[in-house]
């Protein structure tokens, strides 16, 4: 009897065992391909980055005003609550925007959007479908494309391309909505000449109810404000490779020494490109120095 007790215990405990190495395999196989996924996305955003600099530039952008855009969409997306995935397609959405203008004569691109005749406008408002169209074939980009398709209606439906009102509209293309139009606003896009920060809040107020939903709207108003009152107090540390720590965030762009740019503002470190900056600086044999938040990890 005690035989085949003690027998049964051993079996047990090798069961207990061996279930307990499963438990934690799988625990650092999810580990790995959490971090490969996030490295593959991390890698897909800065390829979308480069080719949107392309057709930014011909809308009047500069790289920097374009990454600018991507990160406060995505920064207000996170204010609302919605999750990092969302964040995510938003940014790529913010990164894209501009893409169905390459399609757009030059002189359409040229006049705030307010001073266009009539027939110019006609061929002004087909930029987000066409951008839809170019993307549709990359199933990666789908919902990208879809806020993109989406992002210039207005809530009372006096948009375009489509003409739909915000309850046929996604809440992600409102948010670009908003954020989009703000930074047009900034850079003399959508009226005559560049608003100051004052004015910019006071024509989102302004259009409540015929360009947005007074509640997201405010929500914008509340989020811009606090937003420029953190860039105001935000502080930054210079450091090189060797003192970065992964999940640092970059606050400026980092470019070589060539003016191509290696990594944009906003992006946040990881191992593997924390070695990679080191690498760089070994071959330049000097430090590749970086401007990051304080104290972000």
């Amino acid at each position: 009897m005690n035989t085949q007790i003690d027998a049964l215990q051993k079996a047990l405990a090798r069961e207990r065992k061996a279930r307990k190495l499963a438990e934690n395999l799988l625990e650092t196989r999810s580990r790995e391909l959490f971090h490969s996924k996030r490295e593959l996305e991390e890698s897909y955003a800065a390829t979308v980055e480069v080719f949107s600099n392309l057709f930014g530039a011909r809308s009047g952008r500069s790289p920097e005003s374009l990454r600018r855009l991507g990160r406060e969409t995505r920064s207000f997306a996170a204010h609302i609550g919605l999750p990092a995935e969302t964040q995510r397609h938003l940014y790529l959405a913010a990164m894209l925007c501009d893409l169905g203008k390459l399609a757009i004569a030059d002189e359409l691109l040229l006049k705030p959007l307010m001073e266009l005749s009539d027939d110019e406008k006609q061929q002004f408002v087909l930029h987000p479908l066409l951008a839809h169209e170019s993307l549709i074939a990359l199933p990666p980009l789908e919902i990208a494309s879809e806020i993109v398709l989406q992002h210039c209606e207005h809530f009372d439906g006096g948009g375009y391309p489509l003409g739909l009102n915000w309850n046929e509209t996604s809440l992600e293309s409102q948010v670009l909505c908003l954020s989009k139009d703000f930074d047009g606003l900034t850079r003399g896009k959508i009226v005559h000449g560049e608003l100051t920060s004052l004015e910019d809040i006071k024509f989102i107020e302004g259009h409540r109810g015929d360009r947005y939903d007074y509640n997201l709207a405010d929500r914008f108003i509340e989020f811009m404000t606090t937003h420029r009152e953190q860039l105001q107090d935000l502080k930054e540390q210079r450091l090189a490779p060797g003192s970065l720590v992964a999940g640092m965030i970059l606050t400026r762009d980092l470019k070589n020494d060539e003016g191509v740019l290696i990594l944009p503002a906003g992006r946040r470190l990881s191992d593997a490109m924390i070695r990679k900056l080191a690498s760089i600086s070994k071959r330049r044999q000097r430090d590749v120095m970086l401007y990051v938040e304080s104290g972000a990890n």
